[in-house]
């Protein structure tokens, strides 16, 4: 494809899933991912650690998105059960 790739023009290719141009609105919302087994999902954090991990890919991926995960109030007692102590 010569000249900036377009998302329609990449479906009319067939190297992309139709989804991806069903509209040509630039506000639109699209996938992040062709297929759902292609997403991937790190659960990560301590609140009293410093650690940092960074999973990088060779495109551009837009913006990350992260979504605080609230653990039930019964935590540490599932944590100890599920450990065997």
């Amino acid at each position: 494809m010569p000249g900036q790739p377009t998302l329609s023009g990449l479906v009319k290719a067939g190297l992309i899933p139709p989804v991806f141009a069903e509209s040509e609105d630039p506000e639109r919302l699209v996938p992040i991912v062709c297929r759902a087994e292609d997403l991937m999902v790190a659960v990560s954090g301590d609140p009293l650690r410093t650690n940092a991990y960074a999973f990088a890919h060779n495109g551009i991926l837009g913006f990350p998105t992260t979504k605080p995960i609230r653990l039930p109030a019964e935590w540490p007692r599932l944590l100890r059960e599920a450990r065997g102590r």
